[in-house]
């Protein structure tokens, strides 16, 4: 949905986040939690009330992924609430999660993808430049920050997929792609649907 938003004027990618968070308000009813596009920390957020709403009204919600990836942080912040939450979840991909998404995909309680869902692990994290990262105290900074964010991915990949499947450690930074029947084996999803 919001691939290109780069190009967008300001307006353009005010108007498109109004539509988003209407479309995610359309979809509370049907307790329906949408995970779509490239995510960044304002599209994160507003996920993250969705899951504060619907854990308020009941006890569960599918989250539909179609998702590359996108902000690390905002996926970070979106597991947080997650983990933090009574809601139980069962996510379903319905096309691609990558990266963050793919975190997110391996978080339910019931974790399902279509049979031609492709699943990709991280990119190589790295520093974006910056007027800050333009200094040597800057780049330290942010080389200590880009540490600090694999050590939590790794340590959230672990936690989800503990004695679910051979681990993906080697690989998880790597940008591989898995396809659906290798995703049940990597302990990221129990089963395809859809066929």
């Amino acid at each position: 949905m919001i691939e290109k938003a780069d190009n967008l004027t300001k307006a353009q990618k005010e108007e498109l986040f109004k539509r988003i968070q209407q479309l995610h308000k359309n979809l509370i009813d049907k307790r329906i939690i949408l995970v779509d596009g490239i995510i960044s920390n304002p599209i994160g957020k507003q996920i993250e009330e969705v899951i504060d709403i619907l854990e308020k009204t009941g006890d569960t919600a599918d989250m539909y992924i179609n998702s590359p990836g996108g902000s690390t942080q905002a996926f970070l912040g979106i597991i947080e609430k997650i983990k933090s939450s009574k809601l139980k979840i069962k996510t379903i991909c319905l096309e691609q999660a990558g990266s963050g998404a793919m975190l997110l995909l391996a978080m339910g309680n019931e974790r399902l993808a279509l049979p031609y869902s492709e699943i990709t692990t991280f990119n190589y994290l790295w520093v974006k430049e910056t007027e800050e990262t333009k200094t040597d105290e800057g780049m330290i900074e942010a080389g200590k920050a880009i540490i600090k964010t694999k050590s939590e991915v790794e340590n959230i990949y672990k936690e989800i997929t503990k004695e679910k499947g051979i681990p993906l450690f080697k690989e998880l930074f790597n940008a591989k792609k898995i396809t659906a029947e290798e995703a049940i084996q990597y302990g990221i999803i129990d089963k395809i649907t859809g066929r």
